[in-house]
């Protein structure tokens, strides 16, 4: 069912934001932001790819499990399936790797 796969991906997001040692650190850590000035560093992969790590911090996920157990809920209780629950069920096909 849809709506369970949106939970168990939201169960996933939550456990591995939470799990995270504060989002500053994480931050920090993976994306090496430099404390004179908040640029980030690049090290050992390209920028681009070091912003969009950056952005994918705990907070972010939380707020992505949040999301998808909304949509999960809506679903069991008689919502309409529209654009919205695809979008969500993509992203949590995604977490699993799994294609559409």
């Amino acid at each position: 069912m849809s709506a369970d796969l949106l939970r168990r991906a939201a169960t996933v997001l939550r456990e591995r934001a939470e799990a995270v040692d504060g989002a500053e650190s994480w931050v920090r850590y993976y994306a090496h932001i430099d404390d004179a000035d908040g640029r980030v560093m690049a090290p050992a992969a390209g920028i681009d790819d070091q912003r969009f790590i950056a952005t994918m911090h705990p907070g972010v996920g939380l707020a992505l499990a949040d999301w998808l157990d909304l949509v999960a809920r809506l679903l069991t209780e008689g919502f309409d399936p529209n654009a919205e629950t695809a979008s969500a069920l993509e992203v949590a096909r995604q977490i699993f790797g799994e294609s559409s």
